[in-house]
């Protein structure tokens, strides 16, 4: 189809969860509305949307009802423990180094829930945001992290954080994460080249396709679907849709022949 738009139509399936995008490649992309100067701004906006989509996709490829949402807390004294360790090491004072010792904290203690699992026979998976900020006003906040484990690391997640220091919540009955996702990213700062999230390596990732079209006509959910989100950007003639697969309905059972032959079963083998 020489002379034709190309598009290309890139689905994500994530448990329950498919989304499609659809943007211009090859001469759609060069022939596309001009540029006007995409802000730092809305550039910015742009990557924390990406950075939200990517975190649900892993939140629901792997966790379900009944998982568990922590926030680990650090009370007066326990920060005062990490700021004194920070002291110690001459790392020097401030926010960014409060941080990094956290982080390292929360590293260890994952280390330790692991090992205590093991024991156990369970495996530990884990998405891990460590926040200073808070999500709602964008102001500074004391350091906390939040983290979503499976309902079997319960026992070694008090065990070794304690119980005072710890809130814990299940993960509601819905088939899309994408809140909790941007709950957690919305507690991040804002840094470039910086990772958002820490997550377990035996996590499962969304199953990727393409495809490539030549027409930009409106991408679709099947029906059923539950759509909870669309976008569409008139000036890079790309599109983005995100549903909730329809619910499968149950097969319908066959009637039993009610002739001479009615409860007969004849077996084939083959050799």
């Amino acid at each position: 189809m020489k002379g034709a738009n190309k598009f290309m139509i890139r689905k994500y399936i994530s448990g329950d969860v498919v989304e499609m995008s659809k943007f211009p490649v090859g001469n759609a992309a060069k022939v596309r509305a001009p540029r006007n100067g995409t802000s730092p701004p809305r550039k910015q906006e742009q990557n924390e949307r990406a950075a939200e989509r990517r975190l649900a996709r892993l939140i629901n490829c792997n966790f379900a009802h009944g998982a568990l949402l922590l926030t680990l807390t650090y009370s007066t004294s326990r920060l005062e423990q990490l700021v004194t360790g920070i002291i110690k090491a001459g790392l020097g004072f401030g926010s960014e180094s409060i941080r990094a010792a956290a982080i390292k904290e929360r590293d260890n203690f994952l280390r330790r829930v692991k090992a205590e699992m093991k024991k156990q026979g369970a495996e530990l998976k884990y998405i891990a945001v460590t926040s200073d900020v808070n999500g709602e006003t964008g102001g500074a906040t004391r350091v906390h992290h939040h983290l979503i484990v499976p309902k079997s690391a319960f026992d070694a997640v008090t065990k070794h954080w304690g119980t005072d220091e710890v809130d814990i919540r299940p993960l509601r009955d819905q088939q899309d994460y994408t809140p909790v996702a941007v709950y957690m990213l919305r507690q991040v700062r804002r840094q470039k080249d910086r990772s958002k999230w820490s997550a377990s390596r035996n996590l499962a990732g969304p199953k990727i396709s393409e495809e490539i079209v030549y027409n930009n006509t409106e991408i679709k959910a099947p029906r059923g679907a539950k759509v909870s989100a669309r976008t569409y950007d008139s000036e890079h003639m790309s599109q983005y849709l995100r549903y909730v697969k329809a619910p499968t309905k149950p097969r319908r059972k066959q009637k039993q022949p009610t002739g001479g032959n009615a409860g007969r079963h004849t077996e084939r083998h083959t050799e």
